[in-house]
This record gives C-alpha cells, sequence and structure tokens, in this order.
C-alpha cells in the first residue's frame, strides 16, 4: 500500500505521516481556504527532497565560486587605486628623510663655522684680564703664521741700523700717540678714576697706551742699546738715548724685564726639531708655525684712535691721584 503525504504550500502540515486511516479531510478542513494540497507517495516525496537538497547544494556551490570570482576580481579592482596613497605616502617619507639629513648637514656647517669664531673670541676674552677697546671695533682672530727663524740669514728688523731698519720699527707701532678711553668706559678696561685725563674742553677721557705696542718699543729699544747698535743711536741722541746713562740704564732694564714677564705669561709650549748640518752637527730648527693673533688689523686700529700729541693734552683734574714715585 502507497502511504500518501500532503503537501502544503506556505503553511506547516498538520498530521504529516499520520494514519492512513485518518480521513484526510479531518486534516485539511482548516487549511482549504489557504493553501494548496498534492498527494503523494512516501518514496517520491523523499525522491523530491533529495532532488531538492542536491539542487540546493549545486546552488549553493555555484553562489560560492560565483562570490569566489567575485572577490577576486574585486581584489585586483581595488589593489590599483591603494597602490597610488602608497606611492604617494612613501615619495612623502623619503623627501621629509632627505630633507632632515639637508638640514642637519647645514646645521653642523654653520655650528663649526660659527664655533670657529665664537672661540677666537672666548680665547680672547679668556686670556685678557680686562676687556678692550680694541674688542669692540676689531674682530680677533687666529691664523697659522710661519716664524722666519733663520739664524743667519737677516730679515730687516735685525740688520744693522740704518734709515730703513728704522722705518721698518717704527711702522710696527713702536711709537703710536696714546688712545682716548671715554671715562664712562674705564672701569672695564682696568683703567683707575684717579689716573691722567684730557682736558674736559677736548672731550675728556682718559689717556691710555696699547700694550702690544709698548712690547715692540722695548723690544726696538733693547736692539737700539745692544753693543753693535749703540754707538749709532748714542751719537743720533733721540728718545730714550737723550737721557742721563743711568736713566737709560734704567730704561733699559725695565724694557727687559716687561719682556720677560710677558714671555713667561704666554709661555710657548710649542717644541723645536733639529736637523743634522754638513760640518756643523745637530742644529735647531727655530722656523716653526704658530697661531698667531691679526697684528696688522690691530695695528691699524691704534694708528687711526691716537690722539694728537700737538693738540690733546692732559690737565689735573680734581680727584686724580699724584704719586710720590714713579710707579
Amino acid at each position: 500500500m502507497t502511504e500518501t503525504v500532503e503537501i502544503f504550500s506556505g503553511v506547516p502540515v498538520a498530521g504529516l505521516f499520520e494514519d492512513p486511516k485518518t480521513p484526510s479531510w479531518s486534516m485539511r478542513s482548516s487549511y482549504e481556504a489557504h493553501s494548496v494540497t498534492a498527494i503523494v507517495s512516501k518514496d517520491q516525496f523523499f525522491e523530491a527532497g533529495d532532488m531538492a537538497s542536491s539542487s540546493t547544494k549545486d546552488e549553493g556551490s555555484f553562489l560560492d565560486e560565483e562570490e569566489r570570482l567575485s572577490l577576486l576580481k574585486g581584489t585586483k579592482h581595488c589593489a590599483t587605486p591603494n597602490a597610488q596613497p602608497y606611492s604617494q605616502s612613501l615619495s612623502r617619507f623619503v623627501f621629509f628623510i632627505v630633507l632632515g639629513i639637508s638640514m642637519f648637514c647645514n646645521f653642523i656647517f654653520f655650528s663649526e663655522h660659527l664655533k670657529g669664531r665664537n672661540l677666537d673670541e672666548k680665547c680672547t676674552t679668556y686670556t685678557t684680564q680686562y676687556s678692550s677697546p680694541v674688542l669692540k671695533d676689531v674682530d680677533v682672530s687666529y691664523n697659522p703664521v710661519h716664524f722666519n727663524g733663520s739664524f743667519t740669514k737677516a730679515t730687516i728688523y735685525r740688520q744693522r741700523p740704518g734709515p730703513l731698519v728704522d722705518e721698518a720699527w717704527l711702522a710696527l707701532g713702536t711709537q703710536y700717540a696714546p688712545i682716548i678711553i671715554p671715562e664712562n668706559e674705564a672701569e672695564a678696561y682696568g683703567i683707575h678714576p684717579g689716573q691722567v685725563k684730557r682736558k674736559k674742553e677736548q672731550g675728556g677721557g682718559f689717556y691710555a697706551n696699547v700694550e702690544v705696542f709698548h712690547h715692540l718699543h722695548c723690544l726696538n729699544t733693547l736692539r737700539q742699546a745692544s753693543h753693535f747698535n749703540f754707538e749709532y743711536y748714542s751719537k743720533q741722541g733721540k728718545g730714550p738715548f737723550r737721557d742721563p746713562d743711568d736713566a737709560l740704564e734704567t730704561h733699559i732694564g725695565h724694557c727687559v724685564d716687561i719682556l720677560r714677564q710677558q714671555i713667561m705669561c704666554t709661555a710657548d709650549v710649542g717644541v723645536f726639531g733639529q736637523w743634522w748640518v754638513d760640518g756643523v752637527g745637530p742644529f735647531v730648527d727655530f722656523n716653526t708655525v704658530h697661531k698667531c693673533r691679526n697684528f696688522d688689523d690691530i695695528r691699524k686700529w691704534a694708528e687711526k684712535h691716537q690722539s694728537s700729541r700737538e693738540t690733546d693734552k692732559p690737565r689735573k683734574r680734581p680727584g686724580d691721584v699724584i704719586l710720590p714715585n714713579i710707579p
């Protein structure tokens, strides 16, 4: 006997696989107006179910395959717009890296340049007890200078006395007149308030001498007073050679000792090497390189700022100190 199954479209099937003796009308009565009924055998029902299941699987498989293809196509399609932002980001990154390196290199370059200038200024300030009016106008710098230390080849400064030699020494500033320091700046330069001043009607200010030119004056005096040159300059009777012998001796002694102190103060720690000299043996090479201040710029400043020996006259003023003896 073939079993029958009622299939209702759109509503649950009540009494599915119920006893076949039960009248089918009793199960359909409540659904007559709402459903469509089909009578099939149980075997046909399950066969149809298997086919539907297979069809669903095939359809799902087809959909899965279609989705995968769609995703692959979508990935390929979406890769193109994403590549451009990435490339732009990489370009910006490289740009900022190169810019940063460039700025760093420029910073190092200018730092070293400024550092060199600052070191010159710091060295000058550090090795000077007081400030100097020279430093207001002259950028003191240090430069390598090759000393002419030849033992036998005489420069103009060590030749026998004569007009050319004297002119060479005068050109170094050995007889420059004093400079004038404004009264409101004097203390910073180590000038005492009670020291000699210029007349107020001439502008006031303190008389002062730049030390390096006094050192050169002393060295020139020693040259003139040496055994080989003394007769020549004593006959001329100029400068210190106008004074009596005891005063000249005192003057020379002062110069010797001031130069001694200056040399000891700077205490050059450079070294001399030696050469073998034919017929002589080892001999010191005095031709060495030194770091020197820009002397010519300093000399030009002192020359320009000289007071006038003819018109600038000192005058005692209230508060000036009068010493009992030469210092």
